[in-house]
């Protein structure tokens, strides 16, 4: 079973903390540091799933979670530009 959109990819590093990404959907995730122009500069990307298990990183897959938001509600917490309406492009 594939993971849904939202939900969290953990990746085995070697050390303790590992690596989180979130999955977008179309084999696609969202992680930080992949694009950095120096080590650990913090930089988020979207790249292809595969390109941390078999590109320069070698990370090691460990598993997917289910994404859950309980009080998200259906509402944005996200303040929308004064101009703009809900729906609006």
């Amino acid at each position: 079973m594939s993971p849904p959109p939202g939900a969290l990819l953990f990746y085995d590093t070697g050390e303790s903390a590992g690596h989180v990404t979130l999955y977008l959907g179309n084999d696609q995730v969202a992680s930080n540091d992949v694009g950095d122009d120096y080590p650990r500069q913090g930089k988020i990307a979207i790249v292809p799933r595969e390109e941390l298990t078999n590109g320069a990183w070698r990370l090691r897959y460990r598993g997917w979670a289910e994404p859950s938001f309980p009080s998200a509600g259906g509402i944005s917490t996200i303040p929308l530009l004064p101009d703009k309406k809900v729906g609006q492009q």
